[in-house]
């Protein structure tokens, strides 16, 4: 009852222009305030057994054990927003757990990682990593058990280098392998959570068979779960949607990737829109408790929304870094809207290189660019003429180029992964370096 009496003080006193600019707020990318953490809807129970599971796993009272928990499911599907909420709540309850949350893209060197897990514990950043081990196990009042979440994890390795760790007897032991050593050892305080899309490929399964890790997996969200999160997100403005245009938008998702961030990215363009179209006399209205936003905005936004979002916002790492690398190279010239394997390969190595991270070879990029004409996002072949992989002997002659209108790429890449600064950094690299 209180909480109606404070919902119906606040949409009298604010005005609609307030309001509106309230969910543009809400809606926003980075806005992770705890009270509107997704956690199931009235048709779906599936989010609270995983915070359930999460917990269990951070608390170590999970059944099977493992200090070692990969998260995975398609982008967009509250994987990292559920991690990072279940993390806060285990590290605030226990004062002795240090969190470090990394996005594996941002990895600058081959001892980043230890480098943030020496600093977490009180140590220098160039600590050796016998000197972080020797702390990890200690066991003295000081002590702090550690949370490491690597978000996209992926970055770090593909199948060869999980094969290669699961092998080697070195004696010289990559930031990698001794990370997942320590999270493996029962006398280091060391938990890790990696975060991932990959689910059941080549690169999944290694990593379990190295790891013996615990698994969750996310779904893709459905209709009512995105219906739950907007009316969350907004609260008491949640009126201001027609619930009609809200159940169409939701549903199309749902039907597509079930990307909650879609969902959000069309509703606040929606809004941001129809406030451009209000009069000040309307703006300054107040006690509005009717739906402003109709149908015909949402169906508007909608079609203005860039095209192969839902597609790029799906692909795994890997495929991003290469269509970006592409489309880097097709904006700087005439003379790279075409380019050979052999090329492509060049930048995208070179950019794995400066960012510490596994080359591909040329089998590699073919499989990836194959995979990208799947999309149509890249075509095979030059003009008109569709050339397939078997029309060359040499695969790094392959000719490729951008599949789609360039300019709807630039857009869907802008809506999506050039949020991002680990790719806004490799677009900047190509454009700087393309004349290498």
């Amino acid at each position: 009852m209180e909480e109606v009496k404070k919902n119906s003080t606040l949409v009298k006193s604010q005005t609609l222009n307030e309001r509106l600019q309230s969910c543009l707020e809400c809606l926003s990318d980075c806005y992770n305030e705890a009270h509107v953490i997704f956690k199931g809807s009235s048709t779906s129970s599936s989010f609270s057994l995983k915070e359930e599971k999460l917990m269990e796993f951070l608390n170590g009272n999970n059944d099977s054990g493992s200090t070692i928990m990969y998260v995975c499911g398609k982008s967009g599907i509250g994987k990292t927003t559920l991690v990072k909420h279940c993390v806060d709540l285990a590290t605030k309850t226990d004062g002795e757990t240090q969190e470090i949350f990394l996005n594996a893209g941002n990895v600058t060197s081959g001892d980043f990682l230890i480098s943030e897990v020496a600093m977490a514990l009180g140590k220098t950043k160039n600590s050796s990593s016998a000197t972080v081990e020797k702390k990890l196990k200690s066991s003295s009042k000081n002590s702090k058990d550690i949370i490491l979440v690597l978000d996209e994890i992926d970055f770090l390795y593909d199948e060869k280098v999980l094969k290669k760790i699961h092998k080697s007897k070195d004696r010289e032991e990559s930031s990698l392998q001794c990370v997942l050593r320590w999270a493996k050892d029962p006398t280091c305080r060391l938990k890790l959570v990696g975060i991932s899309n990959s689910i059941g490929d080549g690169n999944a399964k290694m990593f379990h068979q190295v790891t013996k890790s615990d698994e969750l997996i996310f779904q893709p969200y459905n209709e009512n779960d995105l219906t739950a999160i907007i009316e969350k997100r907004l609260g008491v403005n949640s009126c201001l949607i027609d619930k009609i245009a809200m159940t169409l938008l939701c549903r199309k998702v749902a039907k597509g990737s079930g990307d909650a961030r879609s969902v959000l990215s069309i509703i606040a363009n929606a809004i941001f829109e129809f406030k451009e179209t209000l009069s000040d006399e309307e703006k300054a209205q107040k006690g509005v408790d009717a739906p402003v936003l109709k149908m015909m905005h949402m169906v508007k936004s909608m079609r203005n929304a860039a095209p192969h979002v839902e597609i790029i916002h799906g692909l795994p790492q890997i495929q991003r870094i290469v269509l970006c690398v592409a489309t880097a190279l097709s904006q700087v010239s005439e003379n790279w809207k075409i380019m050979s394997l052999n090329d492509l390969r060049t930048y995208v190595n070179q950019f794995m290189l400066r960012k510490s991270m596994n080359v591909v070879d040329i089998d590699q990029l073919s499989d990836i660019i194959s995979r990208l004409e799947d999309a149509s996002l890249v075509l095979a072949g030059e003009g008109d003429e569709i050339l397939h992989a078997r029309a060359y002997d040499d695969q790094g002659n392959r000719l490729i180029r951008i599949g789609v209108q360039l300019e709807d790429v630039e857009l869907a890449l802008g809506n999506t992964l050039l949020k991002e600064d680990f790719y806004k950094e490799l677009i900047a690299y190509v454009k700087k370096h393309h004349d290498l």
